[in-house]
């Protein structure tokens, strides 16, 4: 980083330069392994996104004795796999798709990388042979201190959704329930053993928060996704 030395000669060391320069917000970059080239996400029927509440907002929104099923969340960087209808790949992160892009394909990015040591791309193909495809996970390992095991990027996944329809996780195929997230709990719901879940990934512990959802793709009375996450 250049600075300019007009005025900073008498600054008092360890002093917070940010007034002097201006500074009034500052964004870290992109590491270079998530990054890469973008273009637009073209024009598919069944496009989704997929975002995790504070439990809070959403404790009311489960219904005494319902089934639930509470799994890890993961300290990664969400990866967003679209198949289209012609049997095209698109790869994204959770920001980009928010924002409609997608990232050209590269032996660099993380997120190709981890769909490609993982096999997602012919095992999604073998599982599901026709129609869109939206595969969400979440890539490991990206954070310092998260590795959960892994030495080269991997993808765990969250949540498969075919033809616009969301699977319930009891209802994957093989494959996908051999590389989900983890499973902390599947039970009925009690507001006690949500809140508190955190059981753990043998041999790698929880981090400290799961994510806690309907066994059945379903929304609340106020029309809100049923997803959730609650720190221990």
């Amino acid at each position: 980083m250049i600075l300019p030395m007009d005025g900073l000669d008498d600054a008092p060391f360890s002093e917070d330069l940010a007034p002097l320069l201006g500074i009034t917000f500052w964004e870290p970059p992109i590491p270079i392994s998530m990054a890469g080239e973008v273009e637009p996400l073209p024009l598919v029927t069944h496009y989704k996104h997929h975002d995790v509440e504070q439990f809070g907002i959403y404790a009311s929104e489960f219904m005494p004795g319902e089934a639930v099923i509470a799994t890890e969340k993961l300290h990664g960087t969400q990866g967003v796999y679209y198949r289209t209808a012609q049997g095209q790949w698109l790869v994204t992160s959770k920001g980009m798709s928010r924002n409609r892009l997608t990232l050209k394909e590269s032996e660099t990015n993380v997120y190709w990388q981890a769909a490609r040591n993982t096999g997602l791309f012919d095992a999604a193909n073998s599982a599901f042979p026709t129609g869109e495809l939206q595969v969400f996970g979440e890539v490991v390992p990206v954070q310092k201190g998260f590795g959960y095991g892994q030495s080269k990027p991997t993808v765990f996944i969250i949540k498969v959704i075919h033809e616009g329809i969301r699977l319930p996780r009891a209802g994957w195929p093989q494959w996908f329930k051999d590389h989900a997230v983890p499973c902390c709990m599947k039970g009925r719901s009690r507001k006690a053993s949500c809140a508190t879940c955190v059981v753990g990934w043998k041999p790698y512990p929880a981090r400290g928060c799961t994510s806690v959802k309907a066994s059945w793709s379903r929304r609340s009375p106020r029309a809100l996704p049923l997803t959730a996450a609650t720190w221990a």
